[in-house]
């Protein structure tokens, strides 16, 4: 059985005492997250997607092989591809990461994440893609991609990166999405703090859907196969972060946040632990300065504990 995590609630606290401001970043999130590391066997939880019925999906050992056989006709339905999505979780600020343990370099073939996905079926597939190709057989080096999905097709949204996936090793691939801006990281599986690549791009043609991950023949003329091994998918609505500082001229205390959060409240308490009667609701109505929500609260207190809450 798939594993489903919840995040706990978490809050902003911010402790002052003799002017000393001490900051940590965090908020109350409510959006369920998807794991899975397939150690069960199964892919419950996942819609298999399979456009022109080309895919095999094996779970064996822990980890979820997607293979696509050699397309029937790639000029009319265009080359073998499958992938797998959690269709059942909607994020709009996402991060997700998925590791790829195995795959065939002979094929000339992509393969990596998708987010934003709507609409996924034969010729209207859309979202964004964070993917390697292994170019075999057309370039010496594979390369890093940010691909902007309309129709199934993918559109390089970044520049891209040369980067060779080295046989018999292990990578993570982690895709982020914060209103317009896409950031994509490769790591290796021995070193998951350093990434050894780094893409960004900017753009607001998706706002949120589904995530998974495929595979896709990328030879010329739509004629190979595709074949690769994942593990370790996660994938979670990632929450804005509340930042406070005090405020030099007043002595007052800034809390920014971003302007997208519209859907938070922010709220505070002078009591430690808070108790939920404790929390006071700051209501509607904030400043907007470069992108984000400015509030300025009375810093004379003692103590206060800060938190932006959803819904």
């Amino acid at each position: 059985m798939t594993k489903i995590h919840v995040p706990d609630r978490c809050f902003l606290a911010l402790k002052r005492l003799f002017f000393l401001v001490t900051m940590t970043f965090c908020v109350i999130c409510e959006t369920p997250a998807a794991t899975d590391d397939f150690n069960d066997g199964t892919d419950d939880g996942w819609t298999r997607y399979n456009p022109i019925d080309t895919g095999t999906w094996t779970l064996s050992g822990g980890t979820y092989r997607l293979q696509s056989s050699v397309s029937s006709s790639p000029g009319t339905v265009g080359p073998g591809r499958a992938g797998s999505l959690r269709t059942a979780e909607t994020y709009a600020q996402f991060s997700v990461a998925v590791d790829i343990v195995a795959w065939d370099n002979t094929l000339d073939q992509i393969f990596g994440l998708i987010t934003r996905v709507g609409t996924p079926g034969l010729g209207s597939t859309k979202g964004y893609g964070f993917t390697y190709a292994t170019r075999t057989g057309r370039n010496p080096s594979g390369e890093l991609e940010i691909l902007r999905i309309a129709q199934e097709a993918g559109t390089d949204i970044t520049t891209a990166s040369n980067f060779t996936f080295v046989v018999g090793q292990s990578y993570r691939m982690v895709f982020e999405g914060e209103v317009n801006q896409l950031t994509a990281k490769l790591f290796s599986s021995t070193n998951l703090t350093t990434p050894l690549v780094t893409l960004t791009a900017t753009d607001s043609t998706y706002t949120n859907g589904t995530a998974g991950f495929f595979t896709y023949d990328n030879s010329r003329g739509g004629a190979g196969r595709a074949d690769v091994t994942f593990d370790n998918f996660f994938a979670t609505e990632v929450g804005p972060k509340l930042q406070i500082d005090r405020d030099l001229s007043s002595g007052d205390m800034r809390l920014s946040w971003p302007a997208w959060a519209t859907n938070y409240r922010l709220e505070r308490s002078y009591e430690v632990p808070a108790t939920p009667a404790s929390w006071q609701d700051f209501g509607v109505g904030f400043d907007i300065f470069d992108g984000r929500f400015i509030n300025f609260d009375d810093g004379t207190q003692g103590l206060a504990i800060y938190r932006l809450a959803y819904p």
